[in-house]
This record gives C-alpha cells, sequence and structure tokens, in this order.
C-alpha cells in the first residue's frame, strides 16, 4: 500500500483481530477519495474505512496475505470453505469442460455445496461427476464433497464472464440433480 495507507483485518463486527486470523481486509488512507466518501457512502465504505471485498490475514511481521474474495467463503455447517480454490479443482478435473460450486441451503438447516458441471463429453458425465468428488475428498476431505451434483450443457455467466453463485443456487433449487450424496450422520 501507499505509505499513507494503514490496512486492518477485522472480524463480522469490524473489530481487528490478531495476525495469522482471518477477517475481511479494510484500508484507510489520506487520498481523496476518502475525503469525497460521506454519510451517504456506499457499504464497501464505513465509518472512514473501504472494505475491499477481500479476506486475508496479516502476520506476525506485517505481510498482508489474501485468501480469497468474501463472496467466495462460505460457511457450511461451522467449516468455512474457499469456493475459487473448489473451482480450480473442478475445472482442472479430467473430462470438465466447465465447473463451478455453489452454496444451497434450500435442502438443509445448513449450507449444503453444490456443483454445475459442463462434461467435455455427454455420454462420459458419470465418470467425471465421479472423478471431481474423488479430487474433492482427495484434496479437501470428505466434508468438502458435494450434496448435489448438476450436469448440463452451458455454464451461464454475466457480461463480464463470472458466474452469480448465489442466481445460480436460486435457479437450480427446482432442477433434479445429476447426482446426490447422502451425508452420513
Amino acid at each position: 500500500p501507499i505509505p499513507t495507507a494503514r490496512i486492518e483485518i477485522v472480524d463480522v463486527t469490524d473489530a481487528p483481530v490478531p495476525p495469522m486470523t482471518i477477517g475481511a481486509v479494510r484500508t484507510r488512507s489520506d487520498t481523496t477519495a476518502a475525503s469525497v466518501v460521506g454519510e451517504n457512502a456506499p457499504e464497501i465504505f464505513r465509518n472512514g474505512w473501504f472494505y475491499t471485498g477481500d479476506m486475508g490475514f496479516v502476520s506476525e511481521e506485517g505481510e498482508l496475505t489474501i485468501i480469497g474474495r468474501a463472496n467466495d467463503i462460505v460457511n457450511f455447517g461451522g467449516v468455512k470453505l474457499n469456493m475459487s480454490s473448489r473451482d480450480e479443482l473442478i475445472l482442472s478435473t479430467e473430462g470438465v469442460k466447465d465447473g463451478v460450486c455453489f452454496a444451497q441451503s434450500e435442502f438443509s438447516v445448513i449450507n449444503e455445496l453444490g456443483i454445475l458441471l459442463v462434461p467435455e463429453i455427454d455420454e462420459d458425465a458419470e465418470a467425471t461427476v465421479s472423478r471431481v468428488q474423488e479430487g474433492l475428498r482427495a484434496k479437501f476431505g470428505a466434508r468438502a464433497l458435494a450434496q448435489r451434483i448438476y450436469v448440463a450443457n452451458i455454464i451461464p455467466r454475466g457480461e463480464n464472464g463470472k458466474v452469480s453463485r448465489q442466481s445460480l443456487a436460486a435457479s437450480l433449487a427446482k432442477a433434479t440433480p445429476f447426482a446426490i450424496r447422502r451425508v452420513e450422520s
């Protein structure tokens, strides 16, 4: 950051957290942008701070590490998962042409992991789904397995090429999944 900028990592109450604790990244400086923002500021500006939308932590030495975007970190029954890292694994799986994960809350009192896949070959969808689940288990453990996997021929993206995870979850809430994993008690 510029020399006059301050960076803090804060919890959900906007209280600074100790080093090596993951939280929201916020910054403050004496730049012109900070002085223009008043009481009618958008949500990303609060009490003179700019909330970047990133999640991260600061080391004991003061080095900032960004672990992902706040809207890509989702709580699944007390376990926080970085959705981007799951997307990377999904996209690198053999047989996957496109794929994205998202949180579904329509089926349980806690969020469940859902995945929408576009297989390279339609007839290979079952094997592709199995490879994705095997990859998730190997890298992240059994708790990272998707409860519902949907298969499609395209993943809807906005003008900038991004997927709205919330819109996707809502549109698939009544769809029939290709595969359902029952959570073991």
